[in-house]
């Protein structure tokens, strides 16, 4: 992918699929979407297992949809900043770890730091 315009695209449709979701009677926020994904995943590695590129592509399509609105979702309801604040948490936490285990930390260490600042940050917003 040369650039990242299919994802903000797909992004817009998960924003635009979650108004069209509020007059429905089928979903149920983000549970509905953290039982998708268990499905999804099922139906992902029967296609692996067959080894149908095709159809592994696609079912991994339903898992990047369903994760993306549940992250929608989880918004909505109060329990995230944002869709972008989990790709920054994801994007400081994998560098961290990759540079650090670069420059000779065990990813063991480096995860312990981060476990340890994770605490911290948690605890500081239970506070307010």
């Amino acid at each position: 992918m040369e650039n990242f315009n299919d994802l903000k695209k797909i992004i817009e449709k998960v924003k635009i699929n979650y108004q069209l979701n509020k007059t429905e009677t089928w979903t149920n926020g983000s549970q509905t979407y953290f039982k998708e994904l268990q499905k999804e995943i099922q139906e992902t590695l029967i296609e692996y297992k067959a080894n149908k590129q095709v159809h592994l592509e696609d079912e991994l399509g339903d898992i990047l949809w369903d994760y993306l609105n549940l992250l929608e979702n989880l918004k909505q309801e109060g329990k995230i900043e944002s869709i972008e604040k989990i790709f920054q948490r994801a994007n400081k936490k994998y560098t961290q770890r990759i540079d650090g285990f670069i420059a000779g930390d065990s990813w063991t260490n480096i995860k312990n730091k981060q476990k340890k600042e994770l605490l911290l940050e948690q605890n500081n917003l239970d506070k307010l």
